[in-house]
């Protein structure tokens, strides 16, 4: 009797046992079932395992993409089927927009050409390559910059500096041209007459009613020894917790130059711009006074030395 009584309690853990079993596994079927609805988009339990599926193979970190010319975007190891949204986002920053630069249908591998959008040239950015409804496969390329070419730059003004004054510098052998007058939106610059105020290593340009708060540009001069140019890049700005820097060489009359342009969120109308130049154990620095104006270009384009 005793023997009966175990019995009967091993067969109902039996069943109970199955039915538990039954019951997990109708809900792993039902879930596998829901998972599977949509076969367009990768499943994240296939052999691959990683959500972050899609290869972007270019652009290629560390790459500079210039303002207005075409480059190719490719990626590669896509499993679905959906169409593709191709973006280029801003790096670390929140107020950079993100722009989609097209859809292309889903394929495992392919391209897209694109033309670099006029966007902010200080920030870094990335493309991102995900399909419609699965962002959690989003690939991602290397972090890159953008630029705009000298050319393309000095095309944005339409002042010419053939009427401009000359400033001559015999102890130091350089010149360049300052405006006459210039019509501005800046009210201490709009049709005033400009002058130079200074000695020979550091001259300023500007106009009577700009003063009073410092002239505008200046052109100062170095010399190498013990005058260290990164760490005068690095004070630049610094005031600015959201400081942003981009670099860009190039040359003027044939020689190498730096151009280092400093910005900042906290105030956009704020925009520090900088040239160096070095020669003969000098450096040479022409600055914008943080007042960003066409025709700054077509001051530094005018320097040259004169011996």
């Amino acid at each position: 009797m005793k023997l009966n009584s175990q019995k009967g309690f091993i067969v109902q853990g039996l069943i109970a046992v199955v039915a538990l079993i039954a019951i997990a596994t109708g809900a792993y079927y039902l879930g596998t079932q829901k998972e599977s609805s949509n076969t367009n988009i990768p499943n994240l339990n296939d052999d691959h395992g990683a959500p972050d599926s899609i290869i972007v193979k270019s652009p290629k970190a560390g790459e500079k993409l210039e303002i207005g010319k075409t480059y190719t975007i490719s990626w590669e190891n896509y499993r679905g089927t959906e169409d593709l949204n191709i973006k280029m986002v801003g790096e670390g920053n929140p107020k950079t927009a993100i722009r989609r630069l097209g859809m292309v249908n889903g394929k495992k591998s392919g391209t897209y050409d694109i033309v670099v959008p006029d966007l902010d040239v200080l920030d870094e950015y990335h493309i991102e390559v995900y399909p419609d409804g699965g962002r959690e496969w989003v690939g991602r390329s290397g972090v890159f910059t953008i630029f705009k070419s000298i050319s393309n730059i000095n095309q944005t003004s339409s002042t010419s500096s053939s009427d401009w004054k000359i400033y001559k510098n015999d102890k130091y052998g350089f010149e360049v041209k300052y405006p006459n007058k210039i019509n501005s939106n800046i009210g201490y610059i709009n049709n005033e007459e400009w002058y130079t105020s200074g000695n020979y290593n550091s001259i300023s340009f500007g106009t009577p009613s700009s003063k009073s708060g410092g002239l505008i540009w200046n052109i100062s001069i170095q010399s190498k020894d013990g005058f260290d140019i990164e760490k005068n890049i690095k004070l630049m700005g610094n005031q600015f917790s959201d400081r942003r820097e981009s670099r860009q060489n190039f040359s003027i009359d044939g020689i190498p130059v730096l151009l280092v342009t400093i910005k900042t969120d906290t105030n956009k109308d704020w925009v520090l711009k900088v040239i160096y130049i070095e020669k003969d154990n000098k450096v040479y620095m022409i600055e914008n006074g943080a007042i960003d104006i066409p025709e700054f270009i077509k001051f530094y384009n005018s320097f040259k030395f004169t011996n």
